[in-house]
């Protein structure tokens, strides 16, 4: 409903879950990207996980069914996301680590709708005789709006910014 309630009524979600779970074949903290040589990321997971669906019973390549394809998985302790989602565009994929809010949930949506982050500008606040809010002497808060889910906001203050609903 909160998709719905969003979008003024012009989104709505069918949700398919599998009736299986898939066991991946690396422990869950082998796919949190540390860099220095590291090559496994949660992509790698991704892709592992759609193919161990795909592989139980034949079944089709999921985006001849589905917009948005997603994986949940166990908590990958040492990575800084609770989800992780493409950005716009057909055939997107949607991470979400471990037990995910429903915060969490809408802000992937928003970046498979195509979404950025909703920042804030803190103007410079050492400078008294500023009250312009786009200074050049400011600095950029990424997630600081807090009136967007794309930002800071929860689920009920937090809708997408106006420009994100005009489509």
């Amino acid at each position: 409903s909160h998709l719905s309630n969003f979008s003024y009524g012009k989104t709505s979600m069918t949700a398919t879950v599998s009736d299986n779970t898939y066991q991946v074949s690396m422990v869950s903290t082998e796919y949190a990207f540390t860099g220095g040589g590291d090559t496994v990321d949660e992509k790698d997971l991704w892709d592992e996980a759609v193919a161990l669906w795909r592989a139980d019973g034949e079944k089709p390549d999921p985006y001849g069914a589905y917009d948005i394809v997603g994986v949940v998985f166990p908590k990958i302790d040492g990575v800084g996301w609770a989800g992780l989602g493409t950005v716009g565009g057909a055939n997107s994929q949607h991470w979400l680590n471990g037990v995910a809010s429903t915060e969490t949930i809408l802000h992937e949506f928003g970046h498979n709708y195509g979404l950025g982050h909703s920042n804030y500008w803190v103007f410079d606040s050492s400078n008294a005789a500023s009250m312009d809010p786009v200074d050049a002497a400011g600095a950029n808060e990424e997630y600081g709006d807090y009136w967007d889910v794309m930002g800071d906001g929860d689920s009920n203050r937090g809708h997408f910014h106006m420009a994100a609903k005009r489509y």
